[in-house]
């Protein structure tokens, strides 16, 4: 299976999560800064959760893909190697091979991929 390459938008949106997250934090720390920053910090925030829980309906794997995703991208606990990732999992939901992880990983961003496809689609035809 070919791997998701940097123009998946699932991808570029999981790998701003953490970063987002951080500058939450900031944005409520600050009083200076606008609403409408906190506002669309937040708004991406939710649209991520939102995508990344639906992988949960998905069937017969949507919890390990769910967990897959959000310990890759979303814990709060950055994990540096595979190891690290794979040992989480298993605590957390069940072991995962190490060559299944990795093809199951692109089987959620595709998902994802899609899910986010059909957001925007739904958008444009709504206005």
């Amino acid at each position: 299976m070919a791997e998701i390459g940097t123009n998946s938008n699932s991808l570029k949106l999981l790998l701003s999560y953490r970063i987002l997250t951080w500058r939450k934090a900031v944005l409520e720390a600050v009083p200076e800064y606008g609403l409408t920053e906190l506002y669309d910090c937040n708004k991406q925030l939710l649209l991520t959760r939102m995508l990344v829980n639906r992988l949960k309906k998905n069937k017969p794997r949507g919890k390990k893909l769910y967990w897959i995703i959000y310990t890759t991208y979303l814990s709060n606990q950055h994990l540096h190697n595979l190891n690290d990732v794979l040992t989480f999992i298993s605590k957390k939901y069940e072991n995962i091979p190490r060559s299944t992880y990795f093809r199951l990983r692109g089987q959620a961003l595709k998902l994802l991929d899609n899910e986010l496809e059909n957001i925007i689609n739904n958008n444009l035809k709504e206005r």
